[in-house]
């Protein structure tokens, strides 16, 4: 049975990244619903039904793999502000994808770029994973200058299945851990270029993969 206690994984400087909680399923609907979110989710609003969904599956994975695409809520008033995390990509199983996705109003803050810096420092550090990848649409540029923040380096365009839905021209960076072999160094990103302004709380023993 999916837990809805809100659990703290991470804080940045003005950010709980955290497990969802019943409330915010209302808010994460209506995030899904706006035009400027769903042209990148296949053009349609999300039903509610499929919303709340993905969020119980968010925090199911949470419980079961320590990462998930979780909540995202401002320290300094506790407003629900959208989603970010680690997860498995369905057409992308063997790699581990950091995504975000906040309500309209709040983009422009910077709050994409903080959650994700957590979530890779996280990754890297606490999950030991040797690359973090990210995959957005050709022509989102906003998602790209994010990815271009976090010192990920284009890698290559494909297709990709999301949901039964198939996404032409998904670009697709990556960000290593540790520097790879030369052929490979077009992807590379030092580890000393990691922000570290981050903390987590101490892991729960009863939480595993």
């Amino acid at each position: 049975m999916t837990r809805w206690d809100g659990t703290p994984v991470l804080t940045t400087e003005r950010l709980v990244l955290r497990t969802f909680r019943l409330d915010d399923l209302s808010h994460y609907a209506a995030l899904n619903a706006q035009p400027e979110v769903f042209r990148y989710l296949g053009g349609e609003p999300m039903r509610r039904q499929d919303s709340d969904d993905i969020a119980a599956w968010a925090n199911d994975v949470y419980a079961r793999e320590r990462m998930g695409l979780l909540a995202v809520e401002r320290r300094s008033d506790g407003r629900f502000l959208g989603m970010c995390g680690l997860h498995h990509q369905s057409s992308m199983p063997d790699d581990v994808e950091v995504a975000w996705r906040l309500a309209f109003e709040h983009w422009g803050n910077g709050y994409a770029t903080e959650a994700a810096t957590a979530w890779l420092d996280y990754g890297f550090g606490e999950l030991e994973l040797p690359e973090v990848i990210s995959m957005t649409d050709a022509d989102n540029d906003r998602s790209l200058a994010v990815m271009r923040r976090l010192g990920m380096r284009f890698n290559r365009e494909q297709q990709i299945e999301d949901e039964g839905l198939r996404r032409r021209d998904l670009r697709d960076h990556r960000r290593r851990m540790a520097r790879p072999p030369r052929e490979l160094a077009h992807a590379a990103v030092s580890p000393s270029r990691r922000p570290r302004s981050i903390s987590s709380p101490r892991r729960r023993s009863s939480i595993r993969s």
